[in-house]
């Protein structure tokens, strides 16, 4: 079950979503505010976008969620592939724009294997 999945959907399609709930490994569970994951540029903290622009080349971003970082470097005009192992938010990135998206599950990998796909 993609329980990130379907509270971006919520969010993405309603503006509502229940309560998502990280547990870490460091301390006490912490709520995660679902909009974090739909920032643009204004919104993210100055070193982030600094990060972003020194991106070169061609740029794979893994954990896209619903595609934040890949929309920006698109903007920069970079050859961006955006890849999550929720099918969910990839059908979102592709929604938003992303133009080069995949949905990949990657697990250690050894010589001559290949990553599964979602679907």
């Amino acid at each position: 079950m993609d329980v990130f999945g379907k509270a971006l959907t919520d969010i993405y399609r309603t503006g509502e979503a229940d309560t998502l709930w990280l547990h870490n490994s460091y301390g006490e569970p912490e709520e995660m505010p679902l909009e974090f994951f739909f920032r643009d540029d204004e919104e993210m903290p100055v070193l982030e976008l600094q990060a972003l622009h020194l991106c070169s080349g061609k740029v794979l971003d893994i954990g896209a969620g619903v595609g934040s970082h890949a929309l920006l470097l698109q903007a920069f005009n970079m050859d961006v592939t955006a890849i999550d192992i929720s099918e969910a938010a990839v059908n979102i990135m592709k929604d938003r724009g992303v133009k080069k998206h995949l949905c990949r599950i990657f697990l250690p990998i050894r010589r001559n294997s290949i990553p599964s796909s979602c679907s």
